[in-house]
């Protein structure tokens, strides 16, 4: 799929996954079993290696059902917080045999509450089924935050969880990581003002294992190539739309088009006095008066979304610009006169 580009502060759309690693097939695995007595209950953890090698050391995982909590173990120990739980083995059955597996002496717990089959099972951090992990969904509705001439920011909903929670998110940019974070948001830096690039966003568990990347992002009007001041450039419209207008007592729309001899307005697009930019007297006569005045804005420019009509003697109607803003927000100064 083409990704659209999106100028800089230089940006374009969220490209290519990276490849993932193949998974390791787990050297244990593990059967859970219970049986009730009483006002208890007991579950029990059998440890198996399908390996032609022993395997020194093993650690079990588990969630508890709601409501349950573990009054007593044995062949092992285990800690417990909130409903996660931690087993170790005895110095005894720590080490499985090629091919064996750890019965007799299996990890066995009592328990009280209602009896039910934990959840999230792992030995030595691999599903104890030794099937390989699902890693998280993508990320969606990634959007950028921020955006200046040398810099990026991304947003984005958080992924779903598979068989891990989240751990982090990786930013990409062909194939490479630009940027990491913890959160659902993410800063690149060192970038090029007006330059395109493709990034994409994917989402890691707390074992390393990488889901795909999101989805392409869309640029709007707002993503276009930074100004000098590393800012996107701004619209009569922006003032409006950003919520701006409304917090203004005055806007003064000002602009240079002044003949400085006759101090009236400028038409056409004039240059400077003298080439030199240090010259105080640099901008004196200069200006564009198509871009301040003279120009017809597009309905998707203007503030009402109504485009500007010529009107008579091809002149911009009155009020289809800044004057806009006027109701209900604040009155505008016109610095120089020529409207009609």
């Amino acid at each position: 799929m083409a990704t659209p580009a999106l100028a800089l502060a230089g940006l374009t759309g969220l490209g290519a996954p990276a490849a993932q690693a193949a998974q390791a097939v787990a050297a244990l695995t593990a059967q859970f079993s219970s049986s009730r007595s009483g006002s208890s209950w007991t579950g029990t953890y059998t440890v198996k290696n399908g390996t032609a090698a022993a395997v020194n050391g093993w650690t079990l995982e588990f969630d508890l059902p709601a409501g349950v909590k573990i009054t007593d173990e044995t062949y092992g120990t285990s800690t417990v917080s909130g409903s996660h739980v931690v087993a170790s083995p005895a110095y005894y059955n720590s080490t499985v045999s090629a091919g064996g597996s750890t019965y007799p002496y299996t990890y066995t717990f009592t328990a009280s509450g209602p009896p039910g089959t934990p959840t999230g099972w792992l030995v030595n951090g691999d599903k104890c089924d030794s099937s390989p992990a699902v890693p998280p969904h993508a990320p969606t509705g990634v959007t950028v935050a921020d955006a200046t001439a040398h810099t990026v920011s991304l947003r984005w909903t958080a992924a779903a969880i598979e068989d891990f929670p989240v751990a982090s998110y990786d930013v990409l940019r062909a194939g490479a990581v630009v940027a990491s974070s913890a959160t659902t948001g993410a800063t690149v830096q060192g970038l090029s003002p007006a330059t395109a690039y493709q990034f994409t966003v994917r989402a890691k568990d707390g074992r390393g294992n990488a889901g795909e990347p999101s989805a392409e992002l869309r640029p709007g009007d707002r993503h276009r190539p930074a100004d000098r001041a590393g800012r996107p450039p701004l619209l009569v419209k922006n003032l409006h739309t950003s919520g701006a207008a409304a917090k203004l007592d005055v806007v003064n729309y000002a602009f240079g088009n002044l003949d400085p001899k006759n101090l009236t307005c400028l038409n056409g697009v004039t240059k400077g006095t003298t080439a030199d930019p240090e010259d105080p007297s640099q901008g004196d006569g200069a200006g564009d008066a198509e871009a301040d005045y003279g120009r017809a804005f597009p309905a998707a420019q203007s503030v009402k979304g109504q485009a500007d009509d010529r009107g008579r003697g091809g002149r911009r109607s009155r009020g289809r610009g800044p004057g806009q803003l006027r109701a209900p927000a604040a009155p505008v100064l016109m610095t120089c006169p020529a409207l009609s």
